[in-house]
């Protein structure tokens, strides 16, 4: 009977210590279980979700790059919305024209302040010419209306009014690169008119006061050193002094020859109502405003207006 009764308790301790095996053995593999990272799965729509919200800065970024939409507008969960910050921009665009600014005035103040029409990209006149040239900001194709209607024509109208200006004559063009001011009609007329006194009168035509070389230039102050150095250099005095009156030489030459030159050019000159292209650009080296009047710097050197032709 003892002998039955000690098996049976030993049976019974194998099983109480297989099931504590087993218990353990569960709990450890639920503490590695509970260890690792969980599987985060991502639909097409909570992608589509993201884009729409925490990913919206990035869409509007590639969209700004490639500039697959007008400027002003961005794509929004499939629809095409206002891009805020350049909406305003074509606003002020429109509004800065009509008002009287160029293209490239408007295009120098976007490069300042306003947001970019291409990612790495400088403001140019054309970028701003295809804001004001495209219907889309009056809302039509499904476009959101950034633009009023009447705003748009009054730009249209001002573009084709430009396109309608005459082009410039060549006169026209030399005047500009000459004179000191943007030139006006106002401006074009006072400078004929005194080229016309000037042909009337070629005598008026003299030469400046001659002006030597100053008696402190470089060939000088060169020469004084040689004369003060013993021994004396001979033919560096010699070629010092020959350099300093080639240099006089070219001073009262050169305008004794464009004055004779210019007298014989404006005797030879018949008036006409127009300004002369060729005259101008043979006679005429700066044409000078200022709020009092115009007056001609000559290629001789000589400055003249209209009270040195009366």
């Amino acid at each position: 009977m003892s002998k039955s009764k000690n098996k049976y308790v030993y049976l019974i301790t194998i099983l109480f210590v297989l099931l504590a095996a087993a218990a353990i053995t569960t709990i450890i593999a639920l503490k590695k279980q509970g260890n690792q990272p969980k599987k985060v799965e991502y639909t097409a729509v909570s992608a589509e979700k993201w884009l729409g919200t925490a990913g919206e800065n990035r869409k509007d970024k590639t969209l700004m790059g490639n500039r697959k939409l007008p400027f002003g507008y961005q794509m929004r969960m499939g629809e095409i919305v206002r891009n805020e910050s350049e909406a305003k921009a074509v606003q002020d665009i429109f509004l800065q024209y009509t008002l009287g600014a160029s293209l490239k005035e408007i295009a120098e103040q976007m490069s300042k302040t306003g947001p970019a029409y291409d990612e790495g990209k400088s403001w140019n006149k054309n970028m701003v010419a295809r804001i004001l040239e495209n219907a889309k900001y009056t809302g039509v194709d499904s476009y959101p209306k950034l633009v009023d209607i009447k705003l748009f024509e009054a730009a249209a109208e001002k573009r084709q009014t430009k396109q309608r200006l005459p082009a410039r004559t060549p006169a026209q063009k030399a005047l500009k690169r000459i004179c000191s001011k943007t030139p006006t009609s106002e401006i074009e007329q006072q400078v004929t008119h005194l080229l016309g006194r000037l042909a009337e009168q070629p005598e008026r035509i003299t030469q400046p006061e001659k002006q030597l070389p100053p008696i402190h230039s470089t060939t000088q102050i060169e020469l004084d050193d040689v004369l003060n150095t013993q021994p004396l250099d001979e033919n560096a005095a010699r070629s010092l002094i020959c350099k300093l009156a080639q240099e006089q030489y070219d001073t009262i030459g050169n305008k004794e020859y464009e004055t004779e030159r210019l007298r014989r050019l404006f005797t030879a000159f018949e008036c006409t109502a127009e300004l002369n292209a060729e005259l101008l650009q043979s006679a005429v080296s700066a044409v000078l405003v200022t709020r009092q009047a115009v007056r001609l710097q000559l290629k001789n050197g000589q400055i003249i207006g209209k009270e040195d032709l009366a």
